[in-house]
């Protein structure tokens, strides 16, 4: 029986649209019924244009309780794609938002910064990316303090709040925004309290909105929440549903992408002359099998002092950092090509593929073909 699924969300942000485009792909390549996608927007229904002989399912964001009860009163088959209320019982499709938030802990880490600011907002997946954040920047050993949403109607009188929040806060500082939204108002705050970014505040955001991102000066590094993927998932799930099938799991999690680095996070907190040295030459040169002796030449110290001034400031190894960095690129040439595994061994002077799959799958706990197929997003 052909099937309609009814997508009821705004297109104007980048998060719908990739979600319109992963439901797109499962039905592009769907061969064992006809499917006709109808766009609404959010808290608008599309029209109804079934016939008789039609199933409906609807893909849509749930973000407050009466959008609950007036699903529950339609009776109709549908999938949630929105994590703003807690467990609302109906089957839903969601970023790891927890993971978002340690995965822009560690960027930030990384980067040797020792202070901290987490912006939050109103909705539980906004909470759950800023606790996961603040969580792993404590088990660091460093603290964090979490900012309320100060945003008004008012961008100007937002900003500006934003802006004296910023100033009497220790420098360097690494804010991580649990939206890309609010991660744009804090680079604006920035500028308008003569802040550099990232000289003085490093921002990362989360979504990975790219217009957002992009128009952000300088550009905002952000994690991808993978809405490509939660539309696909959304939609598989939802074709189930109009089977026939019964206790499907309420909360369906999709492993968020790695830190699109951008401008607004590209520094060095390190206060360290030889450790600055040592991190800048294994950035630069992490693609050419260096090892820990070619960084040890760039230095004015011995292995032993660099290894414990490099764990004091960034809590790595050179070795660790190294391979860090390696494996690095190989997840940006999987995600970005498609690159057979042994060009990109080679590509990335790795002995052999081999040696490439091995040191991923100890790096990541999954080969990189794997890694590569829930990561794509052709």
């Amino acid at each position: 029986m052909p099937r309609v699924f009814s997508i009821e969300l705004s297109l104007e942000g980048d998060y719908d649209r990739e979600i319109v485009a992963g439901v797109h792909r499962y039905v592009r390549q769907l061969q064992s019924r006809e499917i006709l996608l109808i766009l609404g927007g959010r808290n608008e229904k599309p029209p109804d244009i079934r016939t008789s002989d039609m199933e409906l399912g609807v893909i849509t964001m749930l973000v407050r309780p009466a959008d609950v009860l007036r699903v529950r009163r339609e009776g109709v088959a549908l999938v949630n794609v929105s994590g703003q209320l807690r467990h609302p019982q109906i089957v839903s499709v969601l970023p790891d938002d927890k993971a978002a938030g340690i995965l822009a802990a560690e960027h930030l880490l990384e980067r040797g910064f020792q202070d901290f600011a987490a912006f939050s907002c109103e909705g539980h997946c906004f909470r759950d990316r800023v606790a996961a954040f603040v969580r792993r920047v404590r088990e660091a050993g460093h603290r964090c303090l979490v900012c309320p949403d100060r945003r008004s109607v008012d961008y100007a009188a937002s900003v500006r709040r934003t802006a004296e929040m910023l100033i009497p806060l220790p420098k360097p500082l690494g804010i991580m925004c649990c939206t890309d939204t609010i991660g744009r108002s804090v680079i604006d705050a920035c500028r308008l309290a003569d802040l550099g970014v990232p000289e003085h505040v490093a921002v990362i955001g989360v979504d990975n909105a790219a217009l957002i991102g992009g128009i952000c000066s300088p550009p905002l590094t952000s994690v991808d929440i993978n809405g490509h993927e939660i539309g696909y998932q959304a939609a598989r799930l939802l074709d189930r549903m109009l089977d026939g099938e019964r206790d499907l799991p309420l909360i369906n999690r999709v492993p968020v992408l790695p830190v699109v680095a951008r401008a607004s996070t590209d520094t060095l907190a390190v206060s360290d002359p030889e450790v600055m040295t040592a991190l800048r030459f294994i950035r630069e040169r992490c693609c050419d099998a260096i090892g820990v002796d070619d960084v040890l030449d760039k230095v004015n110290v011995s292995r032993r002092s660099l290894e414990y001034r490099m764990r004091r400031a960034i809590g790595h190894t050179p070795g660790q950092e190294i391979r860090a960095a390696r494996i690095a690129q190989v997840e940006r040439l999987l995600m970005s090509t498609d690159w057979q595994m042994s060009k990109i061994a080679h590509a990335l002077q790795f002995p052999d593929q081999a040696a490439l799959c091995n040191a991923f799958q100890a790096a990541r706990g999954c080969t990189p073909t794997d890694f590569r197929r829930r990561h794509r997003r052709i």
